[in-house]
């Protein structure tokens, strides 16, 4: 399920399409015209939120062949979901949160077909990178395969992500952050031992940008989020007076803040990894991550929370430039809690 070893080398910018505005995902359908037999792969979470979202809001929910992931992150599930899938398949759909494209980037490059993503969390890059975080069966980090082919297309609606849980966005925001600081040592390594190339460069300075969108948008894109979040679970068109935002006849223009977020969180970040290669793709925070899959205890736990813990414990020596303040203050502010009891996997 892995690409050739010295695609590490490669650049890999992300997927072939981005498409990132309110109401994006109402009518996926027009993004499907080129596919004979496209494929969902989806979870119970995912597929409520996304179902319920276009239903209620006038969209049309495609009608396609439909499996559902089980929560585990394996290249077993993956293997089972592909097996599953009609002969003709020739693009899966993913629509849920990161685990949920992960699993999808392993299924597409089994099947040997195009994958289309649509978000429902900002919670990791998952929907942008050709990178999946694969778990064993106790959810213990396990792999993190390079794929060789870029999603195709990633489909962003913040009004569809807003009927998230608000948690995931804090650890998007975390998980995101943990970015600059990762490649900060790695950046400064390599300059020291043979200098940085154009596209490193290139990376260091997305690394650099996505601190400072986070840290600009944080508070008031949350509260964006919030309002946002009230209106789209509600029976009414998410319509809000403050943010001037309108589903129904899909025209928004509002939320920026928290539109720079999820840009930020899905897109932007991707490009760090993208553009720098394997030595800048995880290191530091991501390695907490990694090692607090071990303890069972963290399961509760999201992704993007376990690397914000990891990265509160990271920065030490690293606040003394007034934008880690600034980082290091939004994080201790949102400090992720570490969860006492074992979860079966979540469906999201």
């Amino acid at each position: 399920m892995t690409s050739a070893k010295n695609d590490d080398l490669d650049v890999r910018p992300g997927p072939n399409r981005y498409v990132s505005h309110v109401g994006a995902a109402l009518h996926i359908g027009r993004f499907l015209e080129d596919y004979r037999s496209p494929a969902i792969v989806t979870g119970q979470d995912s597929w409520k939120a996304f179902d319920t979202y276009v239903t209620a809001h006038h969209g049309v929910v495609p009608l396609t062949a439909l499996e559902r992931y089980d929560g585990s992150a394996t290249e077993r599930n993956a293997r089972q979901i592909a097996a599953a899938l009609p002969d003709r398949t020739d693009a899966i759909v993913a629509i849920g949160g990161g685990k949920l494209s992960d699993t999808a980037k392993n299924v597409a490059q089994l099947v040997g077909c195009d994958l289309i993503v649509v978000p429902t969390l900002a919670a990791t890059c998952s929907a942008y990178t050709p990178v999946s975080v694969n778990y064993d069966e106790q959810h213990r980090y396990a792999s993190s395969p390079l794929h060789s082919r870029a999603t195709a297309l990633t489909i962003v609606d913040p009004a569809l992500i807003a009927t998230g849980p608000r948690r995931f966005l804090i650890g998007g925001i975390g998980d995101t952050l943990a970015k600059w600081y990762e490649s900060v040592p790695i950046f400064a390594r390599l300059e020291r031992t043979r200098g940085l190339g154009d596209f490193e460069r290139l990376a260091q300075l997305s690394a650099r940008l996505i601190r400072d969108i986070l840290i600009e948008n944080a508070d008031k894109g949350l509260q964006q989020f919030d309002a946002l979040h009230h209106a789209a679970v509600g029976d009414a068109d998410i319509t809000d007076t403050d943010t001037a935002v309108t589903v129904a006849g899909a025209t928004a223009a509002a939320a920026p803040q928290l539109k720079a977020l999820i840009d930020a969180i899905i897109g932007v970040s991707g490009t760090v990894g993208g553009f720098g290669g394997a030595s800048a793709r995880a290191s530091g925070a991501h390695a907490v991550h990694d090692a607090l899959t071990l303890l069972p205890e963290s399961q509760l736990s999201t992704h993007g929370e376990k690397v914000a813990y990891g990265h509160t414990r990271a920065t030490g020596g690293a606040r003394r430039h007034r934008r880690n303040q600034q980082a290091a203050a939004f994080l201790s502010a949102h400090r992720p809690a570490v969860h006492a009891r074992r979860p079966a996997y979540p469906s999201q």
